[in-house]
């Protein structure tokens, strides 16, 4: 990570990001009326009582909780530490899709800080500046570090001492966390698997693959967590109980995909991917029928945009208070499912045409993106997703940045794709 101190862009972006933080983020929402205050974390408890009182009654999520808390009583300090954060997260991006390559090119940091300012950051605010940030984006962020690690040990690259002891300090916050240990206990498991089959070595792979399924079954039995379930479900999605199993697949499915419809920025950078695949295949393959393969993409996008458009498919995230008989229709209905599918899995065709002749990227890039999607997926039987709205596609964004950054950075650098 000697570039990353030594570099002065990358202090550039800090002081940028420092000043819009000074400028943009006071105590907001949850900042104020629950970490800001002291009913969650009382004054006359220490950390470890209050954290043991917060696993049994709300949630297992102690580590972000305290950091809120404090941050939240420390605001100053939060823009400080969310603007280390912040640029950590840009520089990761850049190093994974610039990994086997020692040279530094300004016009690909471009390109990857023109996908990250992308990412609709005012999702970032919906629960809090602190709260949504320290719950959300740094334990990402921590997961990108983990499997970065991971990606310079598993391709036999030095890792220094300070770079073990940061490795050590995100995996301990990521695992702690719902939707980064589900990552880290999935890529782990598929690297040690793939290491065996070629008798590499797997020491750290299968460390990380026990700390993740240690802070896993951490967060499933925490009695906090089934308190939680409970009352989400009487606030927020009183009518879960009317749905079947198939059901709950179609409305994660559905209300992701068509997400993408919706949104004008997830929309925006999901037709960045379908443009850029398109470009690449058309670059690569000279058959005609390769890239009219990518072009129908964009049928399956202006088909699902007119279906929305003309007869909203799923209900809006205000709406799941009163799920009746005629919404779950719509959620059931083949055509929705059909489309979310193709929207899902087109892309992946184009991945594929683009990876072919590197087996190990091809399956890494194509198992991260449906990863992802899948990950939002699972809405449709975590009602306590619901509460937490646009936030929970931090994850697909994060995605589609990287996998955004490697096709147009390819576009830009290859003469002959």
């Amino acid at each position: 990570m000697n570039d990353f101190y030594k570099n002065y862009s990358y202090g550039c972006i800090f002081i940028i990001i420092l000043f819009m933080n000074c400028l943009c983020m006071e105590p907001y929402r949850d900042d104020i009326t629950l970490f800001g205050s002291n009913v969650m974390w009382p004054e006359n408890m220490s950390f470890i009582e209050a954290a043991v009182k917060r696993y049994l009654e709300w949630a297992p999520r102690v580590i972000a909780e305290w950091l809120t808390y404090f941050f939240a009583h420390n605001f100053t300090l939060f823009k400080i530490a969310n603007s280390i954060i912040c640029t950590l997260f840009i520089y990761l991006v850049y190093r994974y899709v610039n990994f086997n390559r020692n040279n530094v090119y300004f016009n690909e940091k471009l390109i990857c800080i023109f996908f990250v300012c992308m990412y609709p950051w005012r999702d970032m605010t919906t629960a809090g500046h602190a709260t949504t940030f320290i719950f959300y984006l740094w334990p990402f962020t921590a997961l990108l570090y983990v499997g970065y690690i991971l990606l310079k040990y598993n391709n036999k690259k030095a890792i220094s001492i300070k770079e073990y002891v940061l490795y050590s300090i995100s995996l301990t916050f990521a695992v702690n966390i719902e939707q980064t240990v589900i990552y880290i206990v999935f890529f782990s498991l598929l690297v040690i698997i793939y290491n065996i089959k070629r008798a590499n070595r797997n020491i750290l792979n299968i460390i990380t693959l026990i700390v993740s399924i240690l802070g896993l079954v951490f967060l499933l039995i925490s009695p906090g967590e089934k308190h939680r379930f409970i009352l989400e479900i009487s606030h927020w999605y009183p009518s879960y109980e009317m749905l079947s199993f198939v059901d709950k697949i179609n409305l994660g499915l559905t209300s992701t995909m068509f997400h993408f419809i919706r949104s004008p920025e997830a929309m925006i950078l999901y037709l960045f991917l379908l443009i850029g695949l398109f470009v690449v295949v058309y670059k690569k393959y000279p058959n005609k029928y390769y890239y009219i393969l990518m072009m129908i993409n964009f049928i399956w996008v202006i088909i699902g945009l007119q279906l929305d458009i003309a007869n909203p498919i799923v209900p809006g995230m205000e709406n799941f208070k009163t799920l009746d008989a005629m919404t779950v229709t719509k959620i059931s209905g083949y055509l929705p499912t059909f489309i979310s599918m193709l929207l899902l899995l087109w892309p992946c065709i184009g991945l594929y045409l683009i990876y072919v002749n590197d087996n190990k990227k091809c399956f890494m890039i194509i198992s991260i993106y449906l990863f992802s999607f899948c990950d939002r997926f699972i809405m449709g039987f975590s009602p306590t997703v619901f509460a937490s709205s646009t936030r929970t596609y931090l994850p697909v964004f994060v995605m589609l940045i990287l996998i955004n950054s490697l096709i147009y950075i390819k576009i830009f650098n290859d003469k002959r794709i």
